[in-house]
């Protein structure tokens, strides 16, 4: 079963932009790092829009069987940090730095295109 790492901004899509990645990557197993639950965490303390998107997407994934990987980097260090040191796995971001670093390193990346489907880079 393919793995694939959710980068925090994919984690907002089905909030921000009504995608269901959950349906999108069923046949994967996903993979969250805490450092991007930490994040969220901050960002949902916060008032307005993104603070409301922030905790609902903690919401669907407390309701999700997502595994929580523990990390003590933060950001973009862990996820370059656990995609080298997991060749296999395929990483999910639409962060345009995150994607030449990775690209850089020869790792696999899913990015949403037209706002509604992954393709594979």
């Amino acid at each position: 079963m393919q793995q694939i790492l959710l980068d925090t901004n994919v984690l907002l899509l089905p909030v921000q932009r009504k995608v269901d990645i959950f349906d999108e990557l069923r046949d994967a197993e996903l993979l969250v790092l805490a450092s991007s639950i930490r994040e969220l965490e901050q960002l949902s303390k916060g008032k307005g829009r993104p603070g409301a998107q922030a905790k609902a997407t903690l919401q669907l994934l407390r309701s999700r069987n997502i595994s929580i990987l523990p990390t003590k980097l933060r950001g973009d260090s862990a996820i370059m940090q656990y995609a080298r040191a997991n060749p296999s796995v395929t990483v999910a971001t639409n962060d345009k730095q995150l994607i030449k670093a990775l690209q850089a390193k020869g790792i696999t990346i899913l990015r949403l295109r037209q706002k509604k489907y992954f393709i594979e880079e």
